[in-house]
């Protein structure tokens, strides 16, 4: 029996048929998956988000999910393959709920792709004793026991403001659980045909653990920078397409503490359409304020030719030359 009163449930593993050495269970509880845990919970979206599509759909597939991300790529094939102009106009409308069109582009309601792989089309998931949906501003939280009564009571935190500082002073109900902070910030540029873009999307995950024993908190910061290529289509809308994906950078974490030495945080080389950087530290102070900063500028640039580019199926490439101030 599961943890949560009233819903059914089935546990399954990141390790069956996966190419994963850790044994993470995963309830799922009608359509929603549901982590005993935050830890639980963060752990499983980093190891979800690093899987190739071809076992990701195998874990899906598996464990029997629809997730927001597997939805979302079946929305943009089904316009891709839109007949008439009024069938695509007609998907786009039945599909307002996780696409929106903002300035000619298709995109997802919920930015962060590493979410959309464990959320479900309404945005659900349980963390803990937390039911908790998102959408592209928001993270909508509330106990589990007011949503299987129907409570509208929901404690919203918004995904773009920089939730860092935060004071643990004595907060005793916050012990031993970390808080999670997520942020998101986008940046795109066309390139000179005009019919490939060239887009990057900055998270940001803080993460917070007070234990109150010993009067410590634990605090992790991951940055990722993930980049994604779109195509104009034949509707004269943009949207994702496959590619081969070349990424590299230049850029650190700067972590500033009241009263301490300013520390750096380089980032590592990556030739994936994904890079991070990050860092974990468990500081002895009730009390702790702390302030983060990206600094230098983000240089893209794939082999030989000193840019980020994204090289289609098709020949053609979206070319990023640089990008200064996403953060």
């Amino acid at each position: 029996m599961c943890g949560i009163a009233i819903l059914s449930c089935e546990k399954y593993s990141l390790e069956t048929q996966n190419p994963l050495k850790e044994n993470y269970k995963v309830q799922l509880t009608n359509g929603i998956l549901s982590f005993n845990s935050p830890d639980d919970f963060l752990n499983v979206k980093q190891k979800v988000s690093e899987l190739s599509d071809e076992n990701y759909e195998l874990w899906l597939n598996e464990i029997g999910f629809n997730s927001y991300e597997e939805e979302y790529q079946t929305v943009l094939y089904e316009l891709e393959n839109a007949k008439t102009y009024e069938e695509y106009l007609s998907i786009i409308n039945e599909n307002k709920d996780i696409i929106k069109v903002e300035n000619d582009v298709i995109k997802p309601i919920v930015k962060s792709s590493s979410l959309r792989k464990v959320i479900n089309r309404n945005g659900e998931v349980i963390i803990g004793d937390q039911y908790s949906y998102f959408d592209s501003v928001y993270q909508y939280s509330m106990p589990i026991e007011g949503y299987l009564n129907k409570k509208s009571n929901f404690k919203a935190s918004e995904l773009t403001k920089n939730r860092w500082l935060i004071n643990f002073d004595n907060h005793e109900n916050m012990k031993n659980q970390p808080i999670w902070c997520p942020m998101s910030y986008h940046c795109e540029v066309k390139n000179n045909d005009r019919d490939r873009m060239a887009c990057l999307d900055l998270n940001i995950e803080n993460t917070y653990k007070y234990f109150y024993s010993t009067q410590e908190v634990n605090i992790s910061s991951e940055v990722k920078i993930e980049g994604t290529a779109l195509k104009k289509n034949f509707w004269g809308n943009w949207v994702i397409y496959k590619t081969n994906n070349y990424l590299n950078y230049d850029f650190s974490i700067v972590k500033n503490e009241v009263g301490s030495v300013p520390k750096t945080y380089k980032g590592l080389i990556s030739n994936t359409d994904r890079v991070y950087c990050g860092f974990t530290e468990r500081i002895q102070n009730v009390t702790v304020h702390i302030s983060q900063d990206i600094t230098n500028s983000y240089l893209f640039r794939s082999v030989g030719d000193n840019n980020y580019t994204h090289r289609g199926m098709d020949g053609v490439s979206a070319v990023l030359k640089q990008c200064t101030s996403i953060y």
